[in-house]
Parts: C-alpha cells; sequence; structure tokens
C-alpha cells in the first residue's frame, strides 16, 4: 500500500517537487482555463442547487476549501414573472461565492447565474428577453409547452417551458433575430448558437478577432501565441511587437552597427597596408589575427546595421509580418553572418 503525503497549502505549487508530480499539476491546473459550459448539479425529488466550479474543493481554487467563502442563495429566477397553470417549475437554487468575482474565465451556466446574480465585478446579465413561445415555436418538440404568464405589470404572455421528468423549467436564453430559444449552458460559450453572435453579444470572457467572426478566450490575447487567423490577438495596441522593441534598443543598436563598421573596415584597411611591411613572422601573424578579428566584428556590424533598417521599414507592421520576416532569405542569410561573425572572433582570440 502507497503511503500518503500530506503538504500545507503553502508548499503547494512552489516550484519544489514534493508529491511526485506536483509540478506538473501545477502547471496544468495554471494554465488557461477550460471551457466548462455546465456547472456542478445536485437534484432531488423536490429541489435542484447548481454549484460553480470556485465552490468546489480542487486545485483549481484553493480558496473554494475555506469556510464562508461560498453561500447557497435563493432560487434563481428569470424572469420574475408568475408563471400560471404550472406549480412546480423549478427554479434552481445556487451555491456562488460571498464576494464578487472576475468573469473572464467562466463560460455557459456559470457566467449567466454568476453575472445575473450580481456576483461578477465587470460583467453584465446576458439575459434581456423572456422566453416566451411565440419566440421559441419553431424549435418545438413534444417535451416543450406553453403556458400561460403575466408579468410584473399585469400583462399576459405565452411562456416557453420545458419538461425534466416530473418537473418544469424556463431556463432559456431568446434568439429574438433566429427565434430560437437555448439553455443556458450555450450562452456566453465561445459559439454561435444563434446564427448571429446574440447569445455572444453581451459577454466580456471573450476576445473577438479583427478580421473574422471568431471568438476565442480573454487569457489567450496576448499570450505570446497566434489564436487568430488575423493576428489580431497578439497585434493590437496593448502587446504588438516591433522587431526592436524600446527606443533604447533601437538607438543601441543603430550606434553601434555604424561604429563597428566604421572602426573595424578602417582597422582592416590599415591591417592591409601594414601586412607587406612586416620583418618577421610573429609581426605578422598578429597582424593576421588582427585582420580576422575586425573582419568577424565588421560582419556583426553588419547584422546590426541591416536589423535596424529593417527595424525602420516594418515598423508597426513587424507583427502581422513576423512569419513572413522569419521565413524569409534576408532573415537566414543575416543569421549566417552574424554566426560567422562571431566564430571568426572568437577562434582569432584563442590563438
Amino acid at each position: 500500500m502507497s503511503s500518503v503525503i500530506f503538504i500545507d497549502y503553502d508548499d503547494l505549487c512552489d516550484g519544489v517537487e514534493s508529491c511526485g508530480s506536483e509540478n506538473n499539476v501545477c502547471r496544468v491546473s495554471r494554465g488557461f482555463p477550460e471551457i466548462f459550459p455546465s456547472v456542478n448539479q445536485y437534484t432531488t425529488h423536490q429541489t435542484t442547487t447548481k454549484n460553480v466550479l470556485y465552490c468546489l474543493p480542487g486545485l483549481m481554487s484553493l480558496e473554494g476549501l475555506k469556510k464562508d467563502t461560498c453561500l447557497l442563495v435563493s432560487p434563481f429566477r428569470y424572469p420574475s414573472h408568475k408563471t400560471l397553470g404550472i406549480n412546480d417549475l423549478q427554479r434552481p437554487r445556487l451555491r456562488l461565492p460571498v464576494n464578487k468575482q472576475c468573469c473572464d474565465n467562466m463560460y455557459g451556466e456559470t457566467y449567466v447565474f454568476m453575472s445575473c446574480s450580481g456576483v461578477c465585478k465587470n460583467s453584465k446579465c446576458p439575459l434581456s428577453s423572456t422566453p416566451k413561445l411565440s419566440l421559441c415555436r419553431d424549435q418545438l418538440p413534444q417535451s416543450f409547452v406553453g403556458t400561460y404568464a403575466h408579468d410584473t405589470t399585469g400583462n399576459p404572455y405565452l411562456s416557453y417551458v420545458a419538461r425534466s421528468r416530473n418537473s418544469y423549467h424556463s431556463d432559456f436564453f431568446v434568439c429574438e433575430n433566429s427565434r430560437r430559444c437555448i439553455p443556458y449552458s450555450k450562452v456566453c460559450d465561445l459559439v454561435d448558437d444563434c446564427g448571429d453572435f446574440a447569445d455572444e453579444a453581451a459577454c466580456t470572457n471573450h476576445f473577438q478577432c479583427t478580421n473574422q467572426m471568431h471568438l476565442i478566450p480573454k487569457p489567450h490575447k496576448c499570450d505570446g501565441i497566434f489564436h487568430c487567423l488575423d493576428f489580431s490577438d497578439e497585434c493590437n495596441d496593448q502587446c504588438s511587437k516591433q522587431l526592436l522593441d524600446g527606443s533604447l534598443l533601437k538607438l543601441v543598436a543603430l550606434v553601434y552597427g555604424i561604429l563597428a563598421v566604421l572602426l573595424n573596415l578602417t582597422n582592416i584597411w590599415r591591417c592591409i597596408i601594414k601586412i607587406p611591411k612586416c620583418e618577421n613572422f610573429r609581426t605578422l601573424s598578429n597582424k593576421v589575427w588582427v585582420l580576422l578579428i575586425s573582419c568577424g566584428d565588421s560582419l556583426i556590424g553588419v547584422y546590426l546595421l541591416v536589423v535596424s533598417g529593417m527595424d525602420f521599414y516594418y515598423g508597426d507592421r513587424f507583427c502581422t509580418l513576423q512569419a513572413s520576416w522569419r521565413t524569409g532569405h534576408l532573415c537566414s542569410f543575416l543569421g549566417v553572418i552574424c554566426t560567422s561573425g562571431s566564430f571568426i572572433s572568437m577562434f582569432s582570440m584563442t590563438f
């Protein structure tokens, strides 16, 4: 029987391997969030309790293990209208965090319940329309029924209610333009389920690529990896990159390049003139080694000058054109020059 090891929370994910696979588990748990469109659910014959992931034990949220971080709130009601003729309309109870949370990493039911319960910091509720039978009739199967209801002002309407086992529920998002009603698990899940992005328009948990109707999780923006085909998740005002980032680096590369080329070319010319005048082998060998070092350093100078020039040429366009630059002949040629120059200089100085 294998022994069980217990460690303190302070020793968890601290970079020191304590449990055999701790670092691997921590790396996965701290990576980009998985998209969970549904919440954990516990159902009895009378009520349904739904727990958001934040309130479940586990590595994804150690705060959920502490007391008084989550509370069981009253049944979730949207809309808050009374439905007539159905006495067992199911309203789920929610276990939500006590304090407001950032909902940028939440999706589907979790996002809807959190934002519409006022627990999100900067995310508003995406639900705006009442699920009426007139808006959802095109997808009406036998398990769905219409029942009379009235809103807070007393105006009657025919509601859209689904039957689940021995109870009914009306947890639907209304796609008004396409006249469809979809479950909460398909709202704010990065997928256009309505056909016009109505189920994603009010959500704050995504980044929309500029030149295409493509949504990616918000943490994928500026993460160093291209997720949008138009590169807009990495090439924008917040994280766009140039060939040389920073004014100081640009200035240093330009000045060092100019000085390296001019001074080393001058030294090469002097060595070429003095080599024929050498009177012994020792003097000749010294001049040859100095000549080789100057040649290597001048190649490094050429490399810096060309990179500075290409940085000026590309400017802010480099972020979107970097793939063509990295695979181009000029970049490969510069790599050969830089490597050759470094090798010649180091080889000459070792003798």
